[in-house]
Parts: C-alpha cells; sequence; structure tokens
C-alpha cells in the first residue's frame, strides 16, 4: 500500500476484512478466529484513569509502544481510519483499520478497531482502562484475528508471536502513559 500526501484519500475506499464487527465487546470471539485477551493493572484512582483514557483515546499508547500512526481523526472516534506503521523501510510492515465503536462511560474508556484491506490480518482489537469500584485501574487488550494475507498464512508460529509482542507492547506503553 503507497500512503498519499492526504492519509484521508489514502484510507477513503478501503473495506473491511471480516463481517463480525463489534465483536470485542460480546464475551466469546467469532468462530474461526484466534482469540486474545490480557489485562494489566495500571495502578488506582481517577487521576491514573484520567492519564490512562487521555493516552488510549489520543492515540499516545499506540505511538509509545513505538508504532507509527497517521489517523484522519485526532482521537479514537467511531469511522476515524489509522494507518498503523511498524518496521523500518522496505522492511516495514502497514496495516490500515477502522475503528468500530467507542466506549466513554464514566468509569470505563476505550474504542475497538476492525481492519481494513491492505492489514496482514483480518479482525478486531479493542482497548479498554476500567476503573473499578476498588479504584483499581485495568488496561484490557482484546482481539480475534487470523491470517489475511499469504505472507501472514506463511509466517505460522511466527505471526502469532508477533501479535503477542505488539499487545506487549500496548500493555507497557499504557502503563507508563498512565503514571507519568
Amino acid at each position: 500500500m503507497t500512503l498519499s500526501d492526504d492519509p484521508a484519500n489514502t484510507l477513503r475506499d478501503l473495506p473491511f476484512t471480516y463481517p463480525e464487527r463489534g465483536w470485542t465487546a460480546w464475551s466469546e470471539p467469532p468462530a474461526g478466529y484466534r482469540a486474545v485477551q490480557r489485562s494489566v493493572v495500571l495502578g488506582s484512582g481517577p487521576e491514573v484513569f484520567a492519564r490512562a483514557g487521555t493516552a488510549l483515546l489520543s492515540w499516545q499508547m499506540h505511538r509509545r509502544a513505538g508504532i507509527d500512526l497517521i489517523s484522519t481523526d485526532r482521537t479514537a472516534v467511531v469511522g476515524a481510519r489509522v494507518l498503523l506503521r511498524v518496521g523500518i523501510g522496505r522492511l516495514a510492515v502497514t496495516a490500515p483499520c477502522q475503528v468500530v465503536y467507542t466506549v466513554r462511560d464514566p468509569n470505563r474508556h476505550g474504542f475497538a478497531y476492525g481492519t481494513l484491506t491492505g492489514h496482514p490480518v483480518s479482525g478486531e482489537e479493542s482497548f479498554v482502562v476500567h476503573l473499578g469500584d476498588d479504584e483499581r485501574v485495568t488496561f484490557t487488550v482484546r482481539a480475534f484475528s487470523r491470517p489475511a494475507t499469504v505472507l501472514a498464512r506463511l509466517g505460522g508460529p511466527f505471526t502469532t508471536l508477533v501479535q503477542q509482542f505488539g499487545t506487549s507492547r500496548y500493555l507497557a506503553a499504557l502503563r507508563t502513559l498512565s503514571t507519568s
């Protein structure tokens, strides 16, 4: 995929690569996908919750995790399209996504995005920060995916390891951003 000077134009007409949009908000992933769910306690209190929510919804977590990100919107809003880029030069992988839902409740902030054509996998990933009754702040990443390109299919277990590494980077990045 070639990114033009106008990312909105580049991403505008890309279709979703899966039909089960919004399923990361449910308890069970759709059949035929690999599911992931990982959580980390970020700290406690409304201040940590507010910092984590702001960092998450303004794409700071992605950038702190080492992902180049171009977005059609400054924050995660339904319909926002993003182009994630990981790697260097010709070895970089681009991954276009679109935000499919957001969560903005008094005790939960977050969003989920789904994959668009050109992403190496097909599926959805959600990122939600929760302030519990005990004031503990927890960050959870949920995803379901399957390979969408020949390269991702050929990668087999390596593709899964890359996804696990990415999830670990997200968890560590938001922990750092919410406590600094």
